[in-house]
């Protein structure tokens, strides 16, 4: 929906240098270039901090997000063919990739199955919602970057993100 929107935004002659453009995605995993593609076009500032996805379903809402950290893990992943593999397994697509906050929702991922625990209107606990990926925790997530030689907090540093580090767990969905 947004692409067809910037598409054809651009088509019509409006510019979007007069705004300050940001992205909130609600959808299926996307590549880190459709990304790049659609920020080149509308002209957003900040890859890691302007355009983010979200993960929900129509009977929980939002679950996770996109975070800066989140999103510049999973760009260096894609630079690694070896972390990418240990990090997403199961898939060789570009799943979504988010942090949660653990107070109000939990992750479990056993044999790579989403379940999904939350205390809302309806408490679920360990619900199977359909998609498959893993979880991590900040500290594993980080030993595992550390294990190819990338420091992630140094690295969201050097990435000018260092403000926006927050060390909550992970979840990565596909499919």
């Amino acid at each position: 929906f947004l692409k067809d929107v910037i598409d054809e935004a651009v088509e019509n002659g409006i510019s979007f240098k007069k705004h300050k453009v940001m992205l909130l995605f609600a959808a299926e995993a996307f590549t880190e270039n459709f990304r790049d593609h659609l920020l080149k076009k509308a002209n957003v500032e900040n890859t890691l901090t302007d355009a983010i996805n979200i993960y929900g379903s129509a009977d929980i809402g939002t679950m996770a997000f996109e975070t800066p950290l989140s999103i510049l893990a999973r760009r260096l992943a894609l630079k690694n063919e070896k972390l990418f593999a240990e990090l997403f397994r199961g898939t060789t697509k570009t799943p979504t990739f988010a942090q949660y906050i653990p107070q109000f929702v939990s992750f479990e991922a056993p044999n790579g199955e989403i379940l999904v625990s939350v205390d809302s209107a309806l408490p679920l606990m360990k619900y199977s919602i359909g998609d498959h990926g893993g979880v991590y925790n900040f500290t594993e997530l980080a030993e595992r970057f550390r294990s190819h030689g990338i420091d992630l907090k140094k690295e969201a540093r050097m990435a000018g993100i260092g403000a926006h580090l927050r060390e909550l767990p992970f979840v990565y969905v596909y499919e």
